[in-house]
């Protein structure tokens, strides 16, 4: 099986099954899922990025905005409780504001399966792969520690 690189660095197996996990939550349709998995084989790319910005490409092409704005804006981080958050806010480093088109205390969504909370984006200055909220706002998620969470523009 092919292995792509991560943003993180770290090399994994090459899962179609990711790709279709991540268009579904984006919105995307059965029909357009299915094109994208066939335009995107396991030889073509090298890392996580060039097959975000692949995709993203594709479904600008044919019409899905929204969709392709919601695929490349969406991040997986790991949740973390820290006391150090005030409750309604969720602390992001730099580069995930970034990636996500967020400004501070502007609204963000975390998901995880159907659950869903809107808290305010705050930076954080360490921890570039990982959420931290409020233990009281962490609870309203239900998760455990270093689960991961979507998160994406409000």
């Amino acid at each position: 099986m092919a292995k792509v690189r991560k943003s993180n660095g770290e090399t994994e197996d090459f899962e179609k099954s990711k790709i279709e996990r991540s268009l579904k939550r984006a919105g995307a349709d059965k029909d357009s899922i299915t094109r994208i998995k066939k335009i995107i084989s396991d030889s073509d790319y090298k890392s996580t990025d060039e097959i975000r910005r692949k995709i993203t490409a594709e479904l600008k092409n044919e019409g899905e905005k929204k969709i392709a704005e919601k695929f490349a804006r969406t991040k997986r981080r790991k949740v973390i409780p820290s006391e150090k958050v005030d409750k309604g806010f969720v602390k992001l480093h730099q580069s995930t504001l970034e990636t996500l088109d967020v400004e501070e205390n502007s609204d963000v969504i975390l998901s995880y399966g159907k659950k869903k909370i809107t808290l305010k984006a705050q930076k954080s200055h360490s921890g570039k792969r990982v959420a931290r909220l409020n233990p009281s706002d962490f609870k309203k998620v239900n998760l455990g520690e270093g689960k991961k969470v979507s998160i994406r523009k409000a």
